[in-house]
């Protein structure tokens, strides 16, 4: 089974973990020196959206490893960006890492931002992806344009309904294993009952309750892909979910997966003051 985290260089695995120079994901190990290389993608990207543009979105940013683009983020304030703690890989060597705003193209235009610290979940358990999420603390300040803006945070007692459509978005792969998408893509997917959430991935892994379901069972055809991890999920303008994992991309039998934003919203204002 082809699982795959919505990371972008990561190519076609869903959980990784660093171990004696090795990135490793159940019993597939692969040398870190191809994380790096252009066909090896980990994470997840639009499939069967549309292009749009970053006035459109304006508050979608790219988190860059060694000038490459690795993952989506959301802007939530001048200073903080939040996206999830798979995309922070090597988390010792912040310098290697810049965040890109205001550019609706994948690593060029817009402007880039070093990182003065990462804030990692105590909890984030990368076996089952529990707590997946981390915030980028930038060294200088966003100024805020048409196309640099903050997403607002739903309270934590705010939820989602079934069937209630979210807007992901970010620069991942077009299709499962196909071309990386160059210019932002965005696409809408239904909120699917968390009892169906459940039973759809309880062979393969624990859906946890700071999980849920988006997409389309049965069809398929529109989901985050590699390259799309940390970008988030927006409803009713507010940042609802990220982007974390899944299996396949646009399967008919395997929704995408997202972090519930409002059950880490006491976490996210302790440690932002947002």
């Amino acid at each position: 089974m082809d699982i795959k985290l919505f990371l972008f260089f990561f190519a076609n695995i869903h959980l990784v973990s660093k171990v004696f120079g090795e990135s490793i994901y159940r019993n597939v190990k692969i040398p870190l020196e191809k994380l790096m290389e252009n066909e090896i993608e980990y994470s997840r990207r639009i499939m069967n959206g549309a292009q749009t543009s970053i006035d459109v979105y304006p508050y979608v940013a790219q988190i860059e490893y060694k000038t490459m683009y690795v993952c989506a983020g959301g802007i939530i304030s001048k200073t903080v960006v939040v996206t999830t703690q798979q995309c922070i890989f090597d988390p010792h060597n912040r310098q290697h890492y810049n965040i890109r705003a205001g550019a609706s193209v994948k690593g060029s235009l817009g402007y880039v931002f070093e990182i003065r610290e990462f804030i990692l979940h105590p909890s984030y358990n990368p076996t089952t992806m529990d707590f997946d999420v981390a915030l980028i603390v930038l060294e200088t300040p966003l100024n805020f344009t048409n196309k640099i803006q903050a997403i607002a945070l739903p309270n934590a007692n705010e939820t989602l309904t079934t069937g209630q459509v979210g807007i992901i978005s970010g620069w991942g792969h077009l299709k499962e294993d196909g071309v990386k998408s160059k210019t932002l893509q965005k696409v809408g997917v239904p909120i699917i009952p968390q009892e169906k959430c459940v039973s759809t991935y309880e062979k393969e892994f624990p859906i946890t309750p700071r999980m849920f379901c988006a997409g389309f069972l049965n069809t398929g055809g529109k989901d985050a892909c590699q390259g799309d991890s940390g970008g988030p999920f927006n409803s009713n303008h507010k940042l609802f979910g990220i982007t974390s994992w899944g299996v396949g991309c646009a399967d008919k039998n395997y929704p995408g997966v997202y972090l519930v934003v409002p059950l880490l919203r006491e976490w996210i204002r302790n440690h932002t003051e947002i």
